[in-house]
């Protein structure tokens, strides 16, 4: 730390010049003296802020130009002061700006005749002669205010002859009252002579006449006060002029890149080199990179910017869109064509498998991973996406073609969390609905085989303790998994690699297994250890006292909620009850002779070793000490030996009924903890003795890594807390990029401490690039097939809803074709509104009629006609079941479009067909614009049909399942 003088305009700081060509040494305050810290206090005159009396900090010094030479010790080979000492050499800034000096050495031949000394002298006699020594009446404090008087007077004298005289040290000056006291001491004043003053102001400063104290006191107090305002203006009027020297200097360079339009690359980093901030860095090279017109070429991005406007759009568009108006920031189409640049199709996510492969072969990751699976509620809906011009969010397994009819209601993530390092990323996911153990095991599989073809070696398989993954693990060749079968030690805890044919031991997640004994623990309401109870009234009695009474250590549960649901009590978090806390107070409980707690020393001693065993399991940091220290070889043998007790203890727990715990339909807690505690040992004792790791974290092998990634998604749908199948694809594009989004604080997981979120190995594993634009094609046959043809070729009544609200939709349409600069030609617009030449029918028109107040839209006749042809289209594919082929806009679009131009293109845009139909590059305006016209309506027209076929198959669910949102909304 480099030392500095705390002095008032003392600049000196380590390595300085002293004054008097010594060694320059610096001297904390005696903070251990009380008394002589008063002393230095008042020495250096400092004040703090608001007017608040300074006080030195522990590490506050001064410099040796503050003391004299007789004040050091002269027998030491480094500086050292006196005992006593108190620093005398300042200098004190004046009323004008100049230094004042303040020094114990005396000066001769001072004059009290300057013009600033009579005035002051003036004002002493005027006052003296008038009032003596009872102080100044109004008229003379307000003509004494008048009058420019110094900051500070110490010594005063009526003799306008020269004299020598002694700067003495500044004492304190009496109170107000004190004033008051000795100004109303005599009711008869004496006029004091010359001779009698003159001595007494020679003399003391506490012994000064009234007037003289009038000035120290209110006018002091309001010169300080002016004195420090002119300060605060100086600094603030030096800050803009820095502020002004700098933008200047900024324009004048930014001014002679645009003249000479050529970047040099050392001035833009020494310019750059001027920001902190690297953010800031960035935009301003994106600003004098793409600041101005555009470009012949376009504008081109650098990776830093791309991730910050991903982030900016994530956490609040409308807030981007504004930023975008002022700086050169790429339009929300380029956002999305960057987040299509990675597929995340449903299956095995090859893009991020590829790379994943491509950091282990240049040894940037270390290969060893755990896999884990989980599944996520998503919301159950039929959604039309428009990239792929087609259906989705039906069940999907990733097989391609293969079609099912049911709507997916979960999505099953696989994902690899490394288990040395900090990177962790989802390689698969599927559209599920209910799976069977045994697809469950097939999809396994899967992943696992494209987890060894990146390089990756799968250690651990983690999941939850649902019925569905117990079956799981029996069809990927786990052997005896019956409660009844097993046995201690545990040695059916693994299954072969279907590729490689090493162990992949199974975990089921031990905060899921510590909820389950919670809620076994709530419903048994007793359990029984060795013949001990192990009972749930002591915490329910715990709690109570607790709320009642306010106990010391019942105050430790500040944290613990029990809540009555079916006559059922149950704590919220696991982590809650079997914690340190909770068994300690119950311990001081039973030990202080409560007779509430009398025998509930089993219960506190059952809760601390679940306790202990969780830490032991649940390890997140390498700094961790005792029972939540990473796992090594050193601590690997009593770590075995504790976990075997503790997996022991879990299989002698019984029910009241004297029935083991394992042969109940609540087994799973049981089983799932003593399946976790032998696979994190093997784990890590194949870890640090076949792969020579230097510690293992249980941590690792959590499932909480799904859980952020839930958290992660919900995150960015906002109130939609269940996105559907497009929008949880989109999550996982953008989760896959690089960006600084980090989870949700209120999730059902935290990340550690020691892990940041803002990392790009964290959050993001794939670079944003130009995505490859892959055109649709249909087959060389008819675009529609046979049936669908013959439907439309049959005559058919035509409803007026339906001409009424395509003339609706219409006007709409052209609304949206308009006001997004689709339609940029000026005749192609006035052809698509009603004219004199094209006008619509009254009779289709009639709606618009009804609802127009003057800001609707009317289009022409050939527009209307358009759209009714697309409506006739999709209406036939829905009644021929072809809604389900994918391309389903451009099939139509094609259709609508032999029909217009083969059969009726003499009935398109009257007035205006020679604009129309003009050949040019790329195609005629009537082709281009008829298009558009279809594609914008099929936009309107699909995303409704698919909330419709969603609503339909809702009409059997619960009410609040099928008004979700405004239940939401309206909290209830």
């Amino acid at each position: 730390m480099t030392k500095s003088c705390s002095a008032i305009g003392c600049t000196k700081r380590q390595g300085g010049q002293p004054r008097h060509g010594t060694v320059l040494s610096f001297h904390k305050f005696p903070h251990e003296d009380p008394k002589l810290l008063r002393k230095w206090m008042a020495a250096v005159r400092r004040r703090g802020d608001h007017g608040r009396p300074w006080k030195p900090s522990l590490t506050a010094m001064l410099c040796s130009d503050h003391f004299s030479e007789d004040d050091f010790r002269p027998s030491h080979k480094r500086r050292v002061l006196r005992e006593g000492t108190i620093p005398s050499w300042f200098v004190f800034p004046g009323k004008s700006g100049q230094a004042e000096r303040r020094s114990p050495l005396k000066r001769a031949g001072a004059s009290l005749s300057s013009p600033k000394a009579k005035r002051v002298r003036r004002v002493l006699l005027r006052n003296t002669d008038m009032s003596g020594l009872s102080g100044p009446s109004e008229s003379q404090q307000q003509q004494a205010a008048s009058e420019e008087v110094p900051e500070e007077v110490q010594l005063l004298t009526v003799s306008e002859e020269p004299v020598q005289f002694t700067v003495v040290e500044e004492l304190p000056q009496p109170t107000v009252s004190e004033e008051v006291e000795q100004s109303t001491a005599s009711k008869e004043p004496q006029q004091p002579t010359v001779q009698e003053l003159q001595p007494t102001l020679l003399d003391h400063s506490y012994s000064s006449s009234a007037a003289e104290r009038h000035i120290h006191s209110p006018m002091k107090k309001m010169v300080a006060k002016v004195r420090q305002l002119n300060y605060e203006k100086k600094k603030l009027r030096q800050k803009l002029k820095r502020r002004d020297r700098r933008l200047k200097c900024l324009k004048s360079t930014l001014d002679a890149l645009k003249e000479s339009q050529v970047m040099d690359a050392n001035l833009l980093d020494s310019i750059r080199a001027r920001f902190e901030n690297p953010i800031v860095s960035e935009l301003f090279a994106n600003e004098v990179v793409n600041g101005g017109r555009k470009k012949r070429g376009g504008r081109r991005y650098s990776e830093e910017i791309k991730k910050l406007c991903l982030t900016l759009h994530y956490y609040s568009p409308r807030a981007y869109k504004f930023l975008a108006k002022n700086f050169s920031l790429p339009g929300v189409t380029s956002l999305q064509e960057w987040t299509r640049s990675v597929g995340c199709e449903v299956g095995v996510l090859d893009e991020v498998l590829q790379t994943l492969a491509s950091q282990v072969a240049s040894k940037k990751i270390d290969p060893n991973c755990c896999l884990m699976v989980d599944e996520m509620a998503i919301r159950k809906a039929k959604v039309y996406s428009q990239p792929k011009d087609k259906f989705v969010g039906h069940v999907d397994l990733g097989a391609g073609d293969v079609e099912d009819s049911r709507l997916a209601t979960n999505a099953m993530v696989f994902m690899a969390v490394g288990l040395k390092g900090v990177w962790r990323h989802p390689v698969a996911y599927f559209l599920t609905d209910h799976l069977t153990g045994e697809t469950q095991a097939e999809l396994t599989k899967t992943v696992l085989r494209a987890l060894n073809s990146a390089g990756l070696k799968a250690r651990t398989l983690v999941a939850d303790g649902l019925q569905a993954n117990m079956t799981m693990f029996a069809h990927l060749g786990v052997q005896n998994m019956q409660p009844g079968q097993l046995q201690l030690p545990i040695r059916n805890n693994f299954f072969l690699h279907p590729a490689t044919g090493e162990k992949v031991h199974i975990l089921l997640d031990v905060v899921h297994m510590l909820k389950l004994l919670r809620n076994l623990f709530g419903e048994q309401k007793m359990l029984l250890l060795d013949g001990e109870e192990i009972s749930w009234k002591y915490v329910q009695a715990l709690y109570a006292l607790q709320q009642r009474e306010g106990i010391r250590a019942a105050n430790k549960l500040s944290r613990l909620h029990i809540e009555y649901k079916k006559n059922k009590m149950k704590v919220k978090l696991a982590a809650q009850l079997f914690s340190s806390s909770v068994g300690n107070a119950l311990l001081y409980m039973a030990e202080s002779g409560h007779h509430q707690f009398v025998g509930a020393e089993a219960t506190a001693r059952f809760i601390l070793m679940i306790d202990q065993a969780f830490d032991y399991l649940n390890g997140s940091s390498i700094y961790g000490k005792g029972f939540k220290a990473p796992v090594t070889a050193n601590n690997l043998p009593l770590r075995r030996q504790f976990l075997a007790e503790f997996s022991s203890t879990l299989f002698r727990l019984q029910t009241a009924s004297g029935e083991p715990v394992l042969k109940t339909r609540r087994s799973t807690p049981v089983l799932g903890l003593c399946l976790a505690a032998q696979s994190v040992l093997d784990v890590s004792e194949a870890l640090l003795e076949q792969e020579g790791f230097a510690y293992v974290l249980p941590y690792k092998m959590s499932q909480d890594h799904v859980e952020l990634l839930f958290s992660r998604i919900r995150r960015m749908g906002g109130f939609n807390n269940n996105p559907n199948a497009v929008q949880l694809q989109h999550a996982l594009r953008r989760l896959a990029l690089h960006n600084f989004i980090s989870p949700s604080a209120t999730g059902n997981s935290t990340a550690p401490a020691d892990e940041d979120n803002g990392n790009d190995d964290e959050v993001g594993l794939l670079q944003i690039r130009r995505p490859q634009r892959q055109r649709s094609a249909l087959g060389a046959g008819d675009p529609m097939p046979a049936v669908v043809q013959h439907v439309l070729m049959t005559p058919g009544n035509r409803s007026a809803f339906v001409d009424d609200s395509v003339g609706y939709i219409a006007g709409y349409v052209c609304r949206k074709l308009i006001e997004g600069s689709v339609v940029k030609c000026g005749e192609c617009i006035g052809a698509l509104l009603s004219n004199e030449e094209d006008p619509p029918s009254r009779e289709v028109m009639r709606l618009v009629e009804i609802r127009d107040n003057g800001g609707l839209l009317v289009p022409s006749a050939s527009t209307y006609a358009i759209i009714a042809s697309s409506e006739r289209h999709l209406t036939a594919l829905r009644r021929c079941g072809e809604m389900g082929q994918e391309n389903l806009s451009l099939r139509i679009q094609c259709s609508v479009l032999a029909q217009f131009m083969t059969e009726r293109s003499h009935e398109l845009f009257p007035g205006v067909q020679e604009h129309m139909f003009e050949p040019r590059a790329g195609g005629c305006h009537a082709v281009s614009l008829l298009k558009q016209v279809v594609a914008r309506y099929l936009r309107v027209r699909l995303h409704a049909y698919g909330h419709y076929i969603t609503l339909s198959g809702m009409a059997s669910a619960h009410v609040r399942h099928h008004l979700h949102k405004q239940v939401l909304f309206a909290r209830q």
